[in-house]
């Protein structure tokens, strides 16, 4: 085990944004007339404990250095990781990416969903879950692969600025030799694997 790691629940923003979150999602059901209002209220509600979770940890600053070695690598090679400090923490295939078609697949399947049957079960909301992962895995692909087209460039946009503002902290330099060292052991550990084929 890691004695110095501490759970999400025991951070008191964290508990406190996940409280704050629910009673937002439970006034905007009883309070707002739109089925669409309160599925977006719901899919930002859902969103925001976890970016405060992970904005309170140390999580935030590992992924900025995971994604400073990965576009060192991608720009140059193993000898370019070294270089990592001059590459930007925001990379996009980052799953932030995700952030925003996630969202908007789930508030058009669930009020989809609502609109079709006033009281759905179970099954139809795990469908329903199903098809807005499928969807917005679908858009994120998309943008990967035509990066020029306006609705990626938009997809982009928010996946960049929630890296830059919440995802991500810029590392230190010992947090990037850190990164370095694991990266030179990840590509040790490929070139074994090469060679015992």
């Amino acid at each position: 085990g890691t004695p110095g790691a501490r759970l999400a629940m025991e951070n008191l923003t964290v508990v406190g944004t996940m409280v704050g979150t629910a009673l937002a999602t439970a006034i905007a059901r009883k309070r707002m007339r739109s089925i669409v209002g309160q599925e977006a209220v719901g899919a930002l509600a859902g969103l925001l404990p976890a970016l405060v979770a992970l904005r309170a940890s140390d999580a935030a600053m590992w992924h900025g250095v995971e994604h400073k070695s990965i576009a060192a690598y991608e720009d140059g090679g193993a000898p370019e990781v070294a270089n990592a400090a001059a590459h930007a923490k925001e990379h996009p295939r980052c799953g932030s990416n995700l952030v925003l078609p996630l969202m908007t697949a789930t508030v058009i399947c669930n009020t989809v969903v609502r609109k079709l049957v006033r009281r759905p079960g179970t099954g139809l909301r795990v469908g329903a879950a199903v098809a807005s992962v499928g969807a917005a895995v679908e858009l994120f692909s998309f943008a990967t692969r035509r990066p020029e087209h306006p609705v990626a460039r938009f997809v982009h946009r928010v996946g960049h600025t929630v890296q830059s503002r919440l995802a991500t902290i810029e590392p230190t330099a010992d947090d990037l030799a850190v990164g370095r060292a694991a990266m030179d052991e990840i590509l040790r550990l490929e070139d074994l694997a090469r060679i015992g084929r």
